[in-house]
């Protein structure tokens, strides 16, 4: 029973976490407005910007003028590219740590077949 009131509880105070955070986030009113230079950021600079990501916010800590968003972007585009190049992020780590765990279930295989062979 007191799981179920610490499980309430936890969704409750979840809940206002989301909704406190969601009020801080604005609109982009530079949406769709081209920048300086006359474009607008769309899919392909979105999903740059989100490969980019760790080193550009290591460069925004020392330098003002770098962001790590585009305010002139296209909207959805651009916001699907910068989650799915984010996400390639998450997944490079993911591919050599699958890679090293084959690698390492192939090297178990074959010292155990190179012990069955000496055994015979």
């Amino acid at each position: 029973m007191k799981t179920n009131l610490s499980f309430r509880t936890f969704a409750v105070l979840a809940l206002f976490l989301a909704i406190f955070v969601a009020g801080c986030a604005g609109v982009n009113t530079a949406k769709g407005m081209p920048d300086t230079d006359g474009g607008i950021s769309g899919f392909w600079a979105g999903r740059w910007h989100g490969l980019i990501l760790p080193i550009g916010f290591v460069v925004s800590l020392f330098n003002g003028n770098v962001n790590l968003y585009d305010v002139h972007n296209s909207g959805s585009g651009y916001n699907w590219g910068f989650m799915i190049g984010i996400g390639f992020l998450y997944r490079i780590p993911v591919i050599f740590e699958v890679s090293a765990a084959k690698n390492s279930a192939k090297k178990e295989l074959m010292e155990e077949l190179e012990r069955a062979i000496k055994k015979d």
